[in-house]
């Protein structure tokens, strides 16, 4: 049996406050079930992929990664769930938010994302 309840004020610590509703169990063991975007875990602790932060504290939040268009935000793990730093840059970016060129290129990796190689390969 589970009874589907809005998250009364009890349970909003375990819920961290970012589930508008909790399940409990037969046991009594409370869950949240619909997780704000960006959030997830049993008790919405955790940011998911793309987002970033800790929730668990006081005011804690999770917030987008901004990567500079620079990530396949399709492939999980593109950026840091605590940090924010974009860990798989593409188009020979570095930097933590994918916002410059990578050593041994130039360009522009945010307007133009045009990072070229500095040496001419014929």
């Amino acid at each position: 049996f589970q009874s589907h309840l809005p998250a009364p004020a009890s349970v909003l610590p375990v819920c961290f406050s970012f589930s508008p509703t909790c399940v409990v169990d037969a046991s009594g063991k409370v869950s949240c079930d619909q997780c704000q975007h960006g959030y997830t875990g049993t008790n919405c602790e955790r940011c998911t992929s793309g987002f970033y932060g800790n929730p668990q504290v006081m005011g804690g939040a999770c917030v987008s990664c901004e990567c500079n268009g620079n990530v396949n935000v399709s492939e999980a793990g593109y950026c840091d769930t605590v940090t924010g730093e974009c860990l798989r840059c593409l188009g020979n970016t570095a930097g933590k938010h994918c916002e410059v060129c990578r050593p041994g290129y130039y360009g522009d990796a945010v307007l133009a994302k045009d990072c070229k190689s500095e040496f001419f390969i014929p």
